[in-house]
């Protein structure tokens, strides 16, 4: 169990580190579970940090990718499942014992034990007696599972808002808006909706987690451990959720989307006639990191007079099928005017706050 506190801590050390918000994302609730496996050793957290462990490292796999701490979190949950049991199945082993030697009065049940002669009447009552204290504990049991409840719901709404985070932000959801992108418009749209999506699901985090809070100070639990409980629930959606869309500017990638659109839509775009570097890679539009997402543009480096010699980047959607004329290559290391007469320059149609190529014509040379 410890071990598994261990995994969750480091993963989210590595995630943070390394500013991969998919990895914090499960890394947070992950940690979360750890701890109230370590402070009360419930099974029920184990095989929850078990199954988010394996549903992390499941959607990394199918994004493309896998990530190290998705691995150590799920090893860290086998750890938590498999000693939470065993020290269940020991607790309800001694229990039993007990009881055994309790029943016998300390002689075991072989031959020659002397069992007491009863009366019929005492021994009614005294089955009545054990009845009425089973029924007792019963409900004792009962009352304090409904506690137990009413205390971890803000930690349930905290762990069920996180994912919503890490849906948002997942590869697999990526994939669903961008892949399908037939036009730059269409890929444009469908990262402005992205957009949309990760400010909703911060919202829908911190508004679910506020409402388990709300429902279980209703229910009375109002101690000093269940505030402290209560404002960690609220805190964690807040600094995660919060830091991710203040640090990636968000909204303001919303209203630069929704600019870009425009100028598509209305055909007021930036034009460039620029030599293209060879030195290309794939890239994404900016956003959240996480590994394994799509990346459905080509990131060129152009220059030219007109970029005032300076190298600028320009990201070439996929679906527009542009590939470099490889008998007429930009060469950094010959002269403008050699570049001039052997290397082919293009005409470029972009928008103006991402860059993103709309149109790309060769020139003659």
């Amino acid at each position: 169990m410890a071990f598994a506190y261990s995994c969750a801590a480091v993963s989210l050390c590595a995630g943070a580190v390394s500013r991969d918000y998919a990895a914090v994302a499960v890394a947070v609730p992950a940690f979360v579970l750890a701890s109230v496996i370590l402070a009360t050793k419930s099974r029920l957290c184990a095989v929850a940090l078990l199954l988010c462990a394996c549903a992390d490292a499941a959607m990394a796999l199918v994004g493309g990718g896998g990530r190290i701490s998705g691995w150590l979190l799920a090893a860290g949950g086998v750890f938590a499942v498999r000693g939470t049991f065993r020290l269940h199945s020991e607790y309800r082993a001694f229990i039993e014992s007990n009881s055994l030697s309790g029943s016998f009065g300390g002689v075991g049940p072989g031959f020659g034990a002397f069992v007491p002669y009863k009366a019929p009447e005492k021994a009614a009552a005294g089955e009545a007696a054990r009845r009425r204290r089973d029924a007792e504990a019963a409900a004792e049991a009962k009352k304090f599972a409904g506690r137990t409840f009413v205390s971890l719901l803000p930690f349930a709404g905290m762990f069920f808002g996180i994912c919503l985070i890490w849906l948002s932000i997942s590869p697999v959801f990526m994939r669903l808006l961008v892949c399908g992108a037939q036009s730059p418009e269409a890929l444009i749209r469908a990262y402005r909706l992205w957009y949309i999506t990760i400010v909703s699901a911060v919202a829908a985090a911190v508004l679910l987690s506020a409402a388990c809070v709300v429902f279980s100070a209703c229910r009375g639990m109002i101690t000093v451990k269940a505030i402290q409980i209560m404002a960690l629930s609220i805190a964690f959606p807040i600094f995660l959720g919060g830091y991710m869309v203040v640090s990636e500017h968000i909204p303001s990638l919303i209203v630069r989307a929704g600019e870009d659109i425009a100028q598509i839509q209305s055909g007021r775009l930036k034009e460039a006639t620029v030599w293209l570097s060879p030195k290309s890679r794939p890239a994404r539009l900016p956003g959240p990191y996480g590994k394994g997402q799509p990346e459905p543009v080509t990131r060129y480096g152009g220059i030219s007079r007109e970029t005032g010699g300076r190298w600028v980047h320009f990201y070439v959607p996929e679906c527009l099928g542009f590939s470099l004329d490889e008998n007429a290559l930009y060469n950094e290391d010959r002269s403008i005017e050699w570049n001039m007469k052997n290397a082919r320059r293009y005409l470029i149609s972009c928008t103006g706050n991402f860059s993103l190529v709309v149109n790309v014509k060769p020139v003659d040379l």
